[in-house]
């Protein structure tokens, strides 16, 4: 998963990620309240715990675990709590102008997305098994039009970097912040629908040298793997192969649940799309970034869900 937005924590430059705790998934009609706007509550917006049960306990309707980087350089780690969701009456302030879409009769909330933008992530949605949907957050969005991150700086420009592991990459650099160009999500440690969202940078709709379709089911494919537990299942039979795999791909985190969201970016957008172009493919061929034990695991998984 690409890291696309900074938070700041005190000294500490954290990045939004997820936690892996599975319980009963919620629909937006089940979500709870939290308490914004109504009583006091012994947690706010943004606020650091030592735990997660430190957290939950406060009743926080979205904890999640970050890491990141302090000023020296060295790995940092936090829970915080996290209150922007749709019952946050300025919602649409934070995230954008918001419009409800169905897809095989489930809703989708796509946040300040313009009609081309919204047009591609339906057609992703589309493309998904009903098992593999109801896995995905129903709130998208496009940007943080709030805050001014995963956006273009005023100053910006590109620059090529090399990463951790030799590969070079494009960032937007400028006097405000640097960014690089991709998507992310915001897992809550408890599942809620209503808090919880995937995150697409604008530019991945814009600069060639990215593709949007796979951006959007990379992030997907998280979601999926949490809701099925797929790399847990797999890790014992594919330990070596998901070793390697991780050591040539080029993300910024490095779990097995990155393997599955790989494989399920791979299957859909082979399946689905060539060069852009929509079709449907009988065969699913192997490839380098998509070898044939990690199509043979998909392929596996939606069969038995089928």
């Amino acid at each position: 998963m690409k890291i696309i937005f900074t938070v700041l924590f005190g000294l500490l430059s954290m990045y939004d990620v997820f936690s892996q705790e599975l319980s009963t998934r919620r629909r937006a009609h089940e979500t709870t309240s939290s308490g914004a706007g109504e009583v006091s509550t012994p947690y706010h917006d943004a606020q650091g715990f030592e735990s997660m049960d430190d957290c939950q306990a406060t009743g926080c309707p979205c904890c999640i675990f970050m890491h990141g980087a302090s000023s020296d350089g060295s790995a940092a780690a936090l829970t915080v709590c996290q209150t922007d969701g749709l019952e946050s009456e300025d919602v649409e302030d934070i995230w954008g102008i918001s419009e409800t879409v169905t897809i095989a009769g489930l809703s989708f909330n796509i946040f300040n997305a313009n009609t081309a933008q919204s047009a591609i992530i339906q057609e992703v949605l589309s493309v998904l098994p009903p098992f593999y949907l109801e896995a995905v957050p129903q709130n998208i969005r496009i940007g943080d039009p709030l805050h001014g991150t995963i956006q273009t700086s005023p100053t910006a420009s590109m620059h090529t970097v090399t990463d951790h592991s030799g590969h070079s990459r494009e960032i937007l650099k400028g006097d405000q912040y640097e960014e690089t160009i991709g998507g992310g999500s915001r897992r809550c440690s408890q599942i809620n629908d209503a808090y919880e969202y995937i995150i697409l940078h604008p530019l991945t709709f814009t600069i060639a040298s990215e593709n949007p379709r796979m951006t959007l089911l990379h992030e997907i494919g998280h979601f999926v793997d949490r809701e099925f537990a797929i790399s847990d299942h797999q890790i014992r039979a594919h330990r070596s192969e998901f070793r390697g795999y991780l050591t040539s791909y080029r993300g910024d985190s490095r779990g097995n649940d990155e393997v599955i969201a790989q494989g399920i970016m791979y299957y859909f957008l082979q399946k689905y799309w060539l060069r852009g172009v929509r079709r449907t493919a009988t065969r699913i061929l192997p490839s380098p970034r998509f070898p044939a034990w990690l199509r043979d695991i998909i392929q596996a998984d939606i069969d038995s869900r089928s």
